[in-house]
């Protein structure tokens, strides 16, 4: 059955802050219905002319209840990233005399392979993002010598994308790919601490983080990651892992190969299990189950010794486990219990160390 679009006057505007980098992202809901998508549209018109007095005789209640109710049959959300509105355009650098002074540059909607010569120009470059184009080869790293930060975003090359050596970058990221497309490892670079793959419908774990000696950061979540039968590449520096927004059933044992990580967020699942392998992440102080299929507590979880926070909101806990109050171990601040019906009690907690 084909799927529907909503038209561009109902587009929801985001801004996404990644470390010093703003990038404006564009969803526009997607419908089964023609006729859902034309009703939608539709009633979002109705209501931004009731909001400019333009329509007297309607409700805002009830054109807001229309959004709602349509809103329900949306059955996804197309993204589409923008130019960054304070990074400078690569259509305008002929017209500056010093292109030494652009330190934020955005490339977008070109069709090349490689990057622009006019690029390696702005020697002082520290910020560089690619948008809706084709590249597929970024060499010459290394002649940035203050390049931090590279965003391939909704960049639609045909192969895989491949990367020159670089000891400056410190960032790197990729959004709106095709899993095919991003590189086999990211041992070019050598110095990265953080690595962004977050929204690329990914369904297994990176490979070759194991060669970034300094990557404190992963970023996976929205994508299409089970875990299962997987061993994720072990790495002794990462501090922190997002795994939220993914189908993800059960953290398997090689969750223990990331002995230094500090926050795990793995939100928005469908866990049921956690390996006992949980319990030899020592410095874990943040861990976030929130929204999964948690039936009860992690046994492993409480042989975290540095743990300050856990958050199983939204899963399918009835009771407290004893042994948060043992030894004073941790310390419930928040117990909300939820009843929907009788015989499905869902309890949530935020347990934090003393």
């Amino acid at each position: 059955m084909k799927s529907f679009l909503l038209v561009a006057t109902s587009m929801i505007i985001n801004l996404s802050l990644q470390a010093q980098h703003q990038f404006l992202v564009t969803e526009i809901p997607i419908f089964k219905s023609a006729n859902d998508s034309i009703a939608y549209t539709n009633s979002q018109v109705i209501f931004q002319k009731i909001v400019a007095g333009q329509i007297t005789h309607l409700s805002t209640d009830s054109v807001l209840n229309e959004i709602r109710t349509i809103g329900e049959r949306i059955i996804g959300k197309r993204k589409t990233y923008h130019a960054s509105p304070n990074f400078f355009p690569l259509d305008s650098l002929p017209l500056i005399n010093n292109p030494d002074q652009i330190t934020k540059l955005s490339i977008s909607n070109i069709q090349f392979k490689r990057l622009p010569k006019a690029v390696l120009k702005c020697k002082n470059l520290e910020f560089l993002e690619l948008v809706n184009s084709t590249i597929r080869n970024i060499s010459n790293l290394k002649k940035f010598r203050n390049l931090k930060s590279v965003y391939l975003l909704n960049n639609k090359q045909l192969r895989t994308l491949h990367l020159s050596k670089s000891k400056s970058i410190i960032t790197f990221g990729m959004r709106g790919e095709n899993p095919t497309n991003l590189p086999k490892s990211f041992n070019k670079l050598s110095n990265l601490e953080k690595l962004d793959l977050a929204d690329n419908k990914l369904s297994r774990f990176p490979t070759g983080i194991r060669d970034n000696k300094y990557l404190k950061e992963i970023l996976l979540g929205t994508n299409n990651l089970t875990l299962e039968d997987e061993r994720m590449e072990e790495s002794a520096s990462l501090e922190k892992l997002e795994l939220q927004k993914n189908k993800i059933k059960k953290i398997p044992a090689s969750i223990a190969g990331f002995p230094n990580l500090k926050k795990l967020t793995l939100n928005f699942n469908a866990i049921e299990k956690v390996s006992d392998g949980i319990s030899t992440l020592t410095k874990l102080e943040q861990l976030s189950f929130y929204n999964n299929k948690l039936a009860s507590f992690p046994d492993g979880v409480f042989n975290l010794s540095s743990l300050k926070e856990i958050d199983l909101y939204f899963n399918q806990i009835e009771r407290i486990d004893d042994r948060l109050g043992e030894r004073g171990q941790l310390l419930c601040r928040e117990v909300a219990l939820e009843r929907r019906l009788p015989s499905r009690r869902r309890a949530a907690w935020i347990a934090t160390r003393r």
